[in-house]
């Protein structure tokens, strides 16, 4: 379910998303949703983020461990991009 983020690429899905026009986030599933880089008041969970399956706080092993680790960097990465962009692009104003 999370293999594909072993040969991810946040800058190249950032901006295919902008192609697509999806402005979403990118989530982190725990205990509750977590959205890297991006201030929780600021947003609509069930409108304003795509999360990313598999992950979770419960870790099932060492590769699901890497996993996380990667899509926890990928998050990150892909909304600092996407933040950004709706600050400059669609009047997006939000304090982390």
């Amino acid at each position: 379910m999370m293999g594909w983020l072993k040969t991810a690429d946040p800058e190249r899905d950032f901006a295919a998303a902008i192609e697509k026009k999806d402005y979403r986030f990118r989530g982190l599933y725990g205990y509750a949703l977590v959205v890297p880089k991006v201030g929780l008041t600021c947003i609509s969970l069930p409108t304003d983020v795509n999360p990313i399956e598999g992950t979770s706080d419960v870790v099932l092993g060492y590769e699901h461990a890497k996993l996380t680790a990667i899509a926890v960097a990928y998050a990150e990465d892909f909304n600092l991009r996407m933040r950004l962009f709706r600050e400059k692009n669609l009047d997006f104003k939000c304090e982390v």
